[in-house]
């Protein structure tokens, strides 16, 4: 009686535990279905609109057109480095370029509302919006570099940059993005000798006569001042991007695809060149240029 007993107790044990792992299984598929769905969805929809794009010509981009030497406007219309990264991108997916200058308060509303396909003018990834937007590879890089004279070091990246500038005697402008920096090294017990001018420029003469090592600044002041005597190495990576909607997947990899052959066959690096070339730039310097530097694309000659 008591085998009989501890006999139907495991079956009924058993009949349970299959029923359990039956749902739990049945509830993996179901939510596996979901994503899977999900996914088709998502690659549906993008699909469709990258065919309307095509349909439509043009990729309608929203710029922020106060950005000299980035996105402005002269008597020719928009311009600047960013108007031809768009037109080159625009170009080699065969479609026109449209721009609509939406401001960089209001650019993100644009771009969810359908005003605007593509943003781009001195734009930065934001973390913030990773859930409602897409962001491109980098195409210029915006972020802290160091100027120093040619041979003086070897290229460094940012994890090397501690070590290096131990020691050193090195130029920023009160405030800046490079002088939080320098404060943050201290912090962390890193001696560096801090010099504050007033300038990018005052702090490139003081490289060039030796009173200090390095000046950092941001990337488009780094790539202006990059000479045959000076080198630059990057600090701190911030490039810029292009945006789109979270559900234009097949625009953003079109896009990544035309920036990635731009930057294989040099057309990155002659952009950058032609906006931020010093002989343009320091004949310039009464423009209020913001600052930023290349990406991953080399230094201009």
């Amino acid at each position: 009686m008591d085998a009989g007993w501890y006999s139907g107790k495991r079956t009924l044990l058993n009949a349970r535990r299959r029923t359990c792992l039956f749902a739990i299984g049945f509830a993996v598929v179901v939510v596996a279905a979901g994503f899977a769905f999900q996914a088709i969805a998502g690659y549906v929809r993008s699909e469709n609109l990258w065919a309307g794009q095509q349909q439509y010509g043009a990729i309608r981009f929203g710029i922020d057109p106060t950005i000299v030497p980035v996105s402005f406007y002269d008597s020719s219309g928009w311009t600047g480095m960013d108007a031809d990264v768009a037109l080159e991108i625009c170009k080699r997916v065969h479609l026109r370029v449209e721009s609509d200058p939406v401001g960089y308060d209001a650019q993100y509303d644009a771009l969810f509302v359908g005003r605007v396909d593509v943003l781009i003018s001195a734009l930065i990834q934001e973390s913030s919006r990773s859930r409602e937007a897409l962001f491109t590879q980098g195409y210029f890089e915006a972020g802290l570099s160091a100027l120093y004279l040619n041979g003086y070091v070897a290229p460094f990246d940012s994890g090397s940059a501690p070590q290096i500038f131990a020691g050193r005697r090195i130029a920023v402008e009160l405030g800046s993005g490079g002088d939080l920096y320098l404060r943050r090294l201290l912090r962390r017990g890193v001696g560096v000798d801090k010099v504050l001018v007033g300038s990018t420029a005052a702090g490139v003469a003081l490289v060039r006569s030796g009173s200090v090592e390095f000046v950092l600044a941001d990337g488009l002041d780094a790539a202006q001042f990059t000479t045959s005597d000076l080198a630059t190495s990057v600090v701190a990576s911030d490039p810029y991007v292009l945006a789109v909607r979270s559900d234009q997947q097949r625009l953003r990899v079109e896009m990544d695809k035309a920036l990635a052959t731009m930057r294989a066959d040099g057309t990155l690096e002659r952009i950058a060149h032609k906006w931020l070339a010093p002989d343009r730039a320091l004949g310039n310097r009464d423009v209020d240029f913001v600052h930023g530097s290349f990406y991953s694309m080399g230094q201009p000659d």
